[in-house]
């Protein structure tokens, strides 16, 4: 049976990218454009059930959890309602109710190493803008700690004392952070105003006090691969580069009890991001992991030296735990998901757990470390569909023409929906990884009959250093082979028809869907580009100035690399292009040129071929309002179903 579609495929490059775009303009979204597909069926033997957007978005997003001072409470934040709010679970009693409601979402929150406040974000205007307030616990009182409107302030740390936190600030320059610490009272409020810590033209990361508050270690980004683990010094007022000058990355920094030493993930000494630690005086730098998987998270509880660590394992996270030494390094177990760790609490029995799967949204867990005792704390999920209707992702390698093999997570709908067509998803990238994570937008495509693959091809993060540097000066090349090696496995593995193929991107996925069609021009039935790079010249140099060198890396040298670039870029290439496209610009995008993409679909047009060209007045490099991406979906959907069915 084939149903109709209101393409929700592009809703991970466009709602997911970078965390930028909050939750209730998702499910505003969803609501609003449910209207579009006019039906999603279930069938068993007997019955025929109707599904929407509505249906899908039937749970509440669990966004973060701590521990109150005594663990006998636990803080979490989720949108049940209409946005994100504070509640309290009290783990004696197994009962909760909501703690604090600040009247606009409430982002990442932490409770204070007294337990005498929360700290918080609020984006009020949902404009990816914000703020950090303090809560008391006492009386509930709010106060402003950073001030700052019109800019996005991120919380880092607290001091061991409490007396102190840092935060990372775009205030002085929108395109980079700045590194401020503020002194506190022991209630939460302002003692001082915030006072820089570092300032310069890097994007600086959040860091860590040492123990007396007289240092503060943090990371710095050079480039996309490369950033600098550094020391500040306030006695001294100095700042020293620590790690060593190769282009490695690092992710955090945790100091010991005895400052002397400083752990950090990093892929200095192995294709996979490790822990490594590096002494303060001496920078020596030891490799403390040796997992062939990247290490993606780190909880250090230095007065009782037990670290907690996770592991992304082919796009399933996985916990360990150890202690400073790294002798012993035991596995946590836990149900197959992806498994975050959002705190330990303050005497290092218990961790807070969010697991999720692709069919399963993310539920709060509390798990005790000696006893391996795992409690569900929330029940977030309201989903009234039939469990075999959310078929879980299954994760499949494919090996492209030239023999490089990637991990691409397949979605298969039942027999009964099935619609026979094909539908690849390529990530926003090109340094991204896709996980079998629960998205409303994959399901409702699988609902719909959809067979969904959504490759990790060369360039993805996750796979090791080298897997992810191919595609380092190589935009349209050998990530386009994985690309077609997906669409093969769809015909060649499961049977679908080689004329019932589709492609969506956005952004770099638009760049890699019209590279795909130029490459192959019959390989498929239709093709949606969302803000994709049309001229990778001018896309370079329309980059702001501190991202150029870095996408030179990336990219190329527009000046140096001019005629390869050319080769690749679409704009150039519209001629090779024989597949239905709908092609969406931005009016006030400033990265890829309204005037450029005008040209192009004029061109296209001019070889007699269908293209919705879609202008959003009110949108730059990316669709963010409500109304446009409804348009958008409406059009995608159409032009599918028109050519592919």
């Amino acid at each position: 049976m084939t149903t109709r579609s209101g393409s929700a495929s592009l809703l991970k490059g466009i709602l997911f990218k970078k965390h930028f775009y909050s939750w209730d303009s998702m499910k505003l979204l969803f609501l609003f454009i449910s209207f579009l597909a006019s039906s999603v069926f279930s069938a068993d033997t007997n019955t025929i059930k109707k599904y929407s957007y509505e249906d899908l978005l039937k749970y509440d997003q669990l966004i973060d959890a701590d521990y109150s001072l005594d663990s006998k409470k636990i803080y979490y934040v989720a949108n049940k309602g209409s946005y994100s709010k504070i509640w309290v679970y009290d783990i004696k009693t197994a009962t909760e109710n909501m703690f604090y409601d600040h009247g606009s979402p409430i982002a990442n929150f932490k409770v204070s190493p007294n337990g005498l406040f929360f700290i918080f974000h609020v984006d009020s205007d949902n404009n990816k803008n914000e703020e950090i307030f303090s809560l008391r616990l006492s009386d509930k009182k709010v106060t402003n700690l950073s001030n700052r409107k019109k800019s996005r302030n991120l919380l880092c740390s607290f001091s061991k004392d409490g007396k102190m936190t840092s935060f990372i600030s775009n205030f002085r320059d929108t395109t980079i952070f700045d590194i401020y610490k503020l002194e506190l009272t022991t209630d939460g409020q302002i003692k001082s105003q915030p006072e820089s810590i570092v300032q310069n033209n890097y994007t600086n990361n959040c860091g860590e006090f040492s123990n007396d508050n007289s240092k503060y270690v943090f990371t710095r980004s050079v480039s996309f691969a490369n950033q600098e683990v550094m020391i500040k010094d306030f006695k001294k007022n100095s700042l020293a580069l620590i790690s060593d000058s190769s282009a490695s990355s690092f992710s955090g920094t945790y100091l010991d009890k005895s400052d002397k030493k400083i752990f950090s993930m990093s892929n200095l000494k192995s294709e996979f991001k490790n822990i490594i630690s590096l002494g303060t005086i001496d920078k020596n730098q030891v490799q403390n992991t040796f997992e062939n998987w990247n290490v993606n998270q780190f909880i250090f509880n230095r007065d009782h030296d037990i670290i907690i660590f996770g592991i992304n394992e082919d796009g399933y996270f996985k916990l360990k735990k150890t202690d400073s030494s790294f002798h012993k390094i035991e596995n946590i177990n836990l149900p197959s998901g992806i498994a975050k760790v959002l705190s330990l609490d303050k005497k290092a029995k218990k961790i807070l757990i969010s697991i999720e799967t692709s069919n399963q949204p993310a539920e709060l867990y509390n798990y005790e470390l000696a006893t391996q005792r795992l409690i569900q704390i929330t029940h977030l999920n309201r989903l009234d569909i039939e469990k075999q209707n959310l078929p879980d992702a299954k994760l499949v390698k494919i090996k492209s023409e030239d023999g490089i093999e990637f991990s691409s997570w397949l979605i298969e709908p039942d027999a009964k929906i099935k619609n026979q067509i094909g539908l690849i998803l390529v990530h926003v990238g090109p340094e991204e990884q896709i996980l079998p994570n629960f998205a409303a937008y994959k399901q409702f495509l699988v609902l719909q009959g959809y067979t969904v693959i959504i490759p990790n091809f060369r360039g993805s993060t996750g796979y090791g250093t080298k897997f992810q540097k191919l595609v380092y000066g190589d935009w349209g090349g050998g990530h386009v082979k994985d690309l077609l090696a997906a669409r093969n496995y769809l015909i060649t593995n499961l049977g679908l028809s080689s004329k019932k193929i589709s492609i969506v991107g956005a952004m770099f996925g638009g760049f890699a869907a019209l590279s795909a069609l130029i490459q192959k021009p019959d390989y498929f039935c239709a093709a949606a580009d969302i803000n994709g790079p049309l001229n990778l010249l001018s896309y370079i140099n329309n980059a702001p100035e501190n991202m150029k060198k870095p996408l030179f890396e990336l990219i190329g040298d527009p000046v140096k690399d001019k005629e390869k670039l050319k080769e690749v870029s679409p704009f150039f290439n519209y001629k090779k292009i024989k597949t239905p496209l709908v092609v969406v610009q931005g009016k006030m995008d400033s990265r890829v040129e309204i005037n450029e993409t005008n040209k192009f679909v004029e061109n296209i047009k001019s070889q007699n071929l269908k293209v919705n060209y879609i202008v959003i007045d009110n949108e730059g490099h990316g669709i963010s309002k409500v109304e446009n991406q409804a348009k958008v979906f409406s059009e995608i959907s159409n032009t599918f179903y028109k050519y592919c069915e």
